[in-house]
C-alpha cells in the first residue's frame, strides 16, 4: 500500500498524470470558452456516455447524445451543487467535443444556466429538460438503454416549466397529460 502511494506521488512529480482530489478546475463562463480551452489542453476532456446505449455509438452525434443523458442522470440523481456542479459543468461542456458545433448551439443555454452563480439548482431543471431536447434530436429511443430512455419523454413541453419531480417521475408532465 504504502509502495503503491509512493509510485503515484513519484509519477505525479514528473508531471505524468495529475493528482485526482478535489475539481481545482473551475468551469470557464461560456460553453464556447471551456470547448476552446479543452482543444488547447488546457482543461481535461472528461467525455463519457455513461454506457447509455444498448450497443456502441454509430456517429458521434449518438455519442453526444449518450453523454448528454448521462449528465440529465447526474444531475437528477446526484443533485446539482458545490464542487459535483463544477466537475458536471466540466463533463457536460465535454459532450461537445463529439458534435461541436451543432452541440454548442444546442447546449450553450443549459450550460449557461447552469453556470449561472446562486441559482443552479434552481435551473437545473430547465437546464435537463434542453439537455434532453439536445438528447432526441441525436438518438433514437430504441437505441437508448431503459435506465436512461424514460428520460427522453419527460418535460417536453416549454422547459421552464419542467421540475425536478417531472424529471424524477414522482409527477407528471403535462404534455404527458
Amino acid at each position: 500500500m504504502m509502495a503503491m502511494a509512493s509510485l503515484r506521488l513519484a509519477v505525479i512529480a514528473l508531471g505524468l498524470i495529475k493528482p485526482c482530489s478535489a475539481v481545482t478546475e473551475r468551469a470557464p463562463a461560456t460553453l464556447a470558452e471551456l470547448l476552446e480551452k479543452i482543444a488547447a489542453g488546457s482543461i481535461r476532456n472528461g467525455f463519457q456516455d455513461g454506457e447509455v446505449l444498448k450497443s456502441n455509438a454509430k456517429d458521434d452525434k449518438e455519442a453526444c447524445a449518450a453523454c448528454l443523458l448521462d449528465k440529465v442522470s447526474a444531475i437528477v440523481d446526484e443533485g446539482w451543487s458545490g464542487r459535483h456542479a463544477e466537475h458536471l459543468l466540466l463533463d457536460l461542456g465535454s459532450c461537445c467535443t463529439k458534435d461541436g458545433l451543432d452541440c454548442h448551439e444546442d447546449v450553450s443555454a443549459a450550460y449557461a444556466l447552469l453556470r449561472e452563480e446562486g441559482s443552479a439548482a434552481r435551473n437545473a431543471p430547465r437546464a435537463s429538460a434542453l439537455l434532453i431536447k439536445a438528447a432526441k434530436m441525436r438518438v433514437k429511443a430504441a437505441r437508448v438503454k431503459k435506465s436512461h430512455a424514460h428520460y427522453l419523454d419527460k418535460c417536453s413541453g416549454d422547459p421552464k416549466d419542467c421540475t425536478m419531480e417531472m424529471l424524477s417521475g414522482k409527477k407528471k408532465d403535462r404534455s404527458e397529460l
